[in-house]
């Protein structure tokens, strides 16, 4: 008798710890990954989709996501479904140090059930659909020489750079195409030097700017001290991008910084 309730017992507990074991898993379905503005350059297939909930992680190139991904189901934490065409740390290195457009975006979906019922009121597995929007996460910076600086200046250099050892410099033979891309929300500072042609010494001012994200700053470098009409600074917004327009004054006479 004391055998059969060992036994019986042993049974019981197995049967709660499987039951206990059980996990309530729905369906995430990553329907669409839209970037906005749409480009030719950067389409959804060059998107890395990444889903993590507090015990999960998952991630797909955007051509290999599964129709439904099966997830836990939580009912206080959502999860995170997010997509990137690069990584932070790739956007100022890609394809060279000057770096590339950064395309990201995230959804989040509270998956706090695993049925409901169909018109027959039997029950079926739930579904969550997922569309992921996303858009230019950084900043990009270019510089103009202004024809008062090739005037009044030999060798100008406009220096670039952050607290990191990325050092971009722009000259009047790379200004035209060089485009700086920065990780948004932190400061970019800039420092001008050139060989004043009047005397002969070696001009330099600094400054700073703090970036946002999916702005395209164009930062015009001329001198004020001079005869004739300077053109005014100029501000151009649409839906996605800011285009500011920032005109620094270099001249010798200044205490060595920017003046806009």
């Amino acid at each position: 008798m004391r055998k059969l309730m060992v036994v019986l017992l042993i049974a019981a507990t197995t049967a709660a710890c499987q039951k206990e074991a059980q996990v309530q898993t729905a369906s995430l379905q990553v329907s669409a990954v839209v970037i906005e503005p749409a480009t030719k350059t950067v389409t959804a297939e060059d998107m890395t989709v990444f889903i993590d909930g507090e015990n999960f992680h998952a991630e797909y190139s955007y051509g290999m996501i599964p129709s439904l991904i099966s997830v836990p189901v939580d009912k206080d934490i959502p999860y995170v479904v997010s997509a990137e065409n690069v990584t932070v740390e790739e956007a100022e290195s890609l394809p060279d140090i000057w770096g590339m457009k950064r395309y990201a975006g995230s959804y989040e979906v509270l998956v706090d059930r695993f049925m409901q019922k169909d018109e027959n009121g039997k029950n079926i597995p739930l579904t969550y659909p997922v569309t992921v929007h996303c858009a230019v996460a950084n900043s990009m910076i270019s510089v103009v020489f202004d024809s008062t600086v090739l005037t009044y200046y030999s060798q100008p250099v406009v220096t670039a750079y952050t607290d990191e050892d990325r050092i971009l410099e722009f000259t009047p033979s790379n200004a035209s195409e060089a485009v700086a891309h920065f990780t948004s929300g932190k400061p970019v500072y800039f420092e001008f030097s050139g060989i004043f042609n009047v005397s002969g010494e070696i001009i330099s001012h600094s400054g700073n700017i703090e970036v946002e994200p999916a702005t395209s700053y164009t930062l015009t470098f001329r001198m004020q001290n001079t005869q004739g009409s300077l053109q005014q600074p100029a501000i151009t917004v649409d839906k996605y991008c800011e285009d500011i327009y920032e005109t620094m004054t270099v001249d010798p006479s200044d205490d060595g910084r920017f003046e806009k």
